[in-house]
């Protein structure tokens, strides 16, 4: 059964010519995994109208993202490499998903 994140490390942040790359670490039941991911201007403008820092809305992503794995078209576990993008792929309520609530809110 899928299991949110327990810990979401947002780490070096390289800007890119279209927005950011992340490389983040995250840890579920004790094991952690690293990831590189990228995150447009227009999408981080698009989910949060400038409200959140670019890495703060990754992490929230992430940590939605990882309350779905294995659920519909959701991989069951998080590639080495994607685009935040992609999220609307394999979770479409993703944008709903992200609005709701406070913007600080994880």
């Amino acid at each position: 059964m899928p299991q949110a994140a327990e810990n979401i490390e947002v780490g070096v942040e390289t800007a890119t010519s279209r927005g950011w790359l992340y490389e983040v670490t995250v840890t579920t039941r004790g094991t952690s995994t690293s990831h590189d991911i990228a995150l447009s201007w227009h999408d981080h403008d698009y989910w949060c109208g400038g409200a959140l820092a670019p890495s703060r809305l990754v992490e929230r992503l992430l940590g939605l993202l990882t309350r779905h794995l294995g659920k519909g078209s959701m991989p069951a576990t998080l590639p080495a490499r994607f685009d935040c993008a992609t999220a609307r792929r394999w979770l479409p309520e993703i944008d709903d998903l992200l609005r709701e609530g406070p913007m600080g809110a994880a």
